[in-house]
């Protein structure tokens, strides 16, 4: 005999089964937001964010070209010369060619004197034409002539044509007669101050633009008694050089940083000068060893999120609690 038949659940209502269909969509449509859509925005903003995962050291230095080209469009002026300043000009031009040429181990000899005589008449007589923004634009043909022959002469060094010792003494003649006379002895300049490697490469992306930033200050130097080099560079291209002078902790010693330090208030206004001074009181230290600095830091500075999880960070990497028990100043 058959037991009777449980009766039949009552069927769902329409709107109960809607319902659960709309919560089973969005539990999917959360899953796969989750897995497939875009990254959830960042904790800092980009420019904290930077200061942030360096710690200890300055973020590497990114130089915009695209920004710079345009800065030199805005600021630069080529100044309308009658055919006796362009003499005078050409003058200029022949004169630096000359100096550069005397820079190198094998050069003849030369009266440096007479020759800075020179260069200093022909260029003030150029300066009223120019104005602060329009001498510089004059060394575009040196510029560009020592960008073409360093890279070739950096070329030939990594295929190993010339060693680095020749290359920074007395590169040979003839093949490499623009290099000298358009750039002067720059190999040692470049090596000093961390703009190429060993192996004659770039040292970052950034690197050959700061040396062509370093070659328009140098022509620039030619009239500083005259006009302010500040003022004869465009103000990106400036701040730019200050922030590697400051920031390259292969490029200059601490003791030449803190010096371009000093002067960055009037050059970059909202350059972060009280972290930078951090960065250099610990140079060489170890995340344990520059706990204490950053604890001083957020103590003088509490509204301050970015210093705060640059300590964080620290505490991290040194291995200790992320948020410290302790009283101030004990790492």
């Amino acid at each position: 005999m058959h037991s009777p038949r449980p009766p039949a659940p009552p069927a769902m209502s329409p709107a109960i089964a809607v319902a659960l269909a709309g919560c089973a969509l969005l539990i999917i449509g959360a899953l796969l937001w989750k897995n497939f859509g875009p990254s959830p925005e960042p904790q800092w903003a980009h420019e904290d964010a930077a200061q942030i995962q360096s710690g200890l050291d300055f973020p590497s230095l990114n130089i915009d070209a695209e920004e710079l080209q345009r800065a030199r469009q805005v600021h630069d002026e080529a100044p309308e010369l009658s055919r006796e300043l362009r003499a005078q000009h050409q003058a200029l031009i022949e004169a630096i060619k000359e100096a550069n040429r005397a820079q190198f181990t094998d050069a003849e000899p030369i009266d440096a004197r007479s020759l800075q005589a020179r260069i200093d008449d022909v260029s003030a007589a150029l300066v009223p034409a120019t104005g602060p923004r329009g001498f510089v634009p004059l060394g575009s043909p040196l510029f560009e002539a020592c960008a073409t022959s360093l890279e070739e002469l950096l070329a030939a060094l990594r295929r190993g044509a010339i060693t680095l010792d020749e290359a920074s003494t007395a590169p040979a003649l003839p093949r490499f007669a623009s290099y000298r006379e358009h750039c002067g002895n720059v190999i040692p300049m470049l090596r000093q101050h961390n703009l190429i490697t060993n192996n004659a490469l770039w040292q970052t992306p950034s690197s050959p633009l700061i040396f062509d930033i370093l070659q328009r200050y140098r022509f620039a130097e030619i009239i500083h008694t005259i006009q302010p080099t500040r003022l004869q560079l465009a103000p990106y291209e400036y701040e730019m050089l200050t922030r590697w002078r400051i920031e390259d902790a292969e490029a200059f010693d601490v003791r030449t940083r803190r010096r371009f330090l000093s002067r960055v208030s009037t050059i970059i206004p909202d350059y972060d000068v009280n972290l930078a001074h951090a960065r250099l009181d610990v140079h060489g230290r170890s995340p344990a060893e520059a706990i204490p600095r950053f604890q001083q830091l957020v103590s003088e500075h509490p509204d301050s999120a970015r210093y705060r999880d640059i300590l964080t960070e620290l505490r991290r990497s040194a291995g200790l609690p992320a948020r410290s028990t302790t009283s101030p100043g004990t790492p």
